[in-house]
């Protein structure tokens, strides 16, 4: 499953990730990019933790700024209300 969907430029589109069963979602700090010419997501640098319904913002210098959201515990549960941000840097 892909959360936090962002587009990064006029081609390719960055996204975190998520585990769901029945019950709960667990929020990873993984991450994608996603290139619509190939067809094809590829893995990039992971987040320092992963973030539920965090906020996302192309910046002039092609990175991006991803702040806030939730941390989930293996439940799924919301642990935790993130006052923190990270930078991807050129992607």
């Amino acid at each position: 499953m892909y959360d936090a969907v962002h587009r990064v430029n006029s081609t390719k589109t960055l996204s975190g990730n998520s585990v769901c069963s029945t019950t709960a979602c667990l929020y990873l700090a993984t991450a994608e990019i996603y290139d619509p010419r190939l067809d094809v997501w590829q893995p990039t640098n992971p987040m320092h933790q992963g973030r539920y319904e965090a906020g996302a913002a192309l910046l002039p210098n092609g990175n991006v700024l991803v702040v806030g959201g939730a941390a989930t515990s293996i439940e799924g549960s919301v642990t935790d209300v993130l006052a923190s941000a990270e930078i991807y840097e050129k992607i």
